[in-house]
């Protein structure tokens, strides 16, 4: 073989000599291939380990979706349910939970970075089967929240907001609201402070959202332990 390469002209040798250095970029590039999501649901992060990239972002989101919807009915029902100086400060407060709660929920529907995120969530418990249990036991207390209201549409997500704050104000008017709310607030209060203090463990900027539920919480608590002792 190198006696026909000093057989060619030497231009003709350079190329050939060239040719034979040439690395396989082929193969080179697979060994390099860097993390891609596809269209499946899967997210490739490496060679023979693939991760569920599907649904688990958009349930997730949708908790988050309801937690936001059933936080801004409860800080809007009005100082006539709550101590005036707390419902000020919950009104006050209130957008930038609302805020934090929005851009967490597009976090997760942007899908971007989706093996990171879906590391996170893993740590967290938010997939497999105590995804599904967090999920069932927040829409069964969401859809009690329905009831409560008389009006399951007032909490679609594409009803104007202001709107439906008027709507609850009007339903808080009732003789049994508040008791009602009261009593429901017990229990998904629970669910929330699960869900909510397990994904700060993914998203820590919800830390803020916690400490704002467990106030308006509180407020409901001696709220509703006042009417009873005035009652009684």
């Amino acid at each position: 073989m190198e006696d026909e390469v000093k057989d060619r002209p030497f231009w003709d040798r350079r190329q050939v000599r060239d040719r034979r250095r040439k690395p396989q970029r082929g193969r080179r590039a697979d060994k390099r291939r860097k993390p891609t999501t596809g269209g499946g649901g899967t997210t490739t992060t490496g060679p023979g380990r693939r991760i569920p990239a599907g649904d688990e972002f958009d349930r997730v989101a949708r908790m988050l979706e309801l937690i936001r919807i059933m936080l801004g009915d409860l800080t809007h029902i009005g100082p006539a349910q709550l101590p005036e100086v707390l419902q000020q400060e919950f009104t006050h407060s209130w957008p930038e939970t609302n805020a934090i709660l929005r851009d967490t929920v597009k976090t997760l529907r942007s899908n971007r970075e989706a093996p990171r995120l879906m590391r996170r969530l893993e740590a967290a418990g938010f997939t497999g089967p105590m995804l599904q249990m967090k999920q069932t036991s927040l829409n069964f207390y969401y859809h009690r929240w329905q009831e409560i209201l008389g009006e399951p549409e007032l909490l679609q997500g594409d009803v104007d907001e202001s709107k439906r704050w008027q709507r609850v104000l009007v339903e808080s008017n009732r003789p049994d609201f508040f008791e009602s709310v009261v009593k429901w607030f017990k229990a998904a209060g629970k669910t929330m402070n699960s869900i909510l203090g397990s994904l700060i463990k993914a998203f820590d900027q919800l830390e803020i959202v916690k400490e704002f539920k467990d106030h308006v919480e509180a407020a409901y608590e001696f709220a509703g332990t006042l009417k009873e002792a005035r009652e009684s």
